[in-house]
């Protein structure tokens, strides 16, 4: 009956060990779900501030673009006109 006890006992304390384990290694998990999450999450943030840097990059490249082609068609047009006119305006 002793012996019984003993054996029994033992097999508790191996299922309280075995959940204490499972219970564990499932913090464990949640722990690195959480942590993958923020750090896709600053990932993407900066994925995404960089995007905007760039297309504000592209605007005000794109603006100073278009200013320089607005005087070299002045210039053209300009130049057109005299040759055309044959004489200077």
């Amino acid at each position: 009956a002793e012996a019984n006890n003993a054996v029994r006992t033992f097999e508790d304390s191996i299922k309280a060990a075995r959940l204490r384990g499972r219970q564990k290694v499932q913090e464990m998990k949640d722990a690195a779900h959480i942590a993958e999450k923020d750090l896709l999450e600053r990932a993407h943030q900066g994925a995404g501030q960089e995007v905007q840097a760039v297309k504000e990059k592209i605007q005000q490249d794109m603006g100073t673009v278009r200013d320089q082609l607005k005087q070299q068609v002045q210039a053209f047009s300009k130049d057109l006109a005299q040759r055309v006119l044959g004489r200077s305006l």
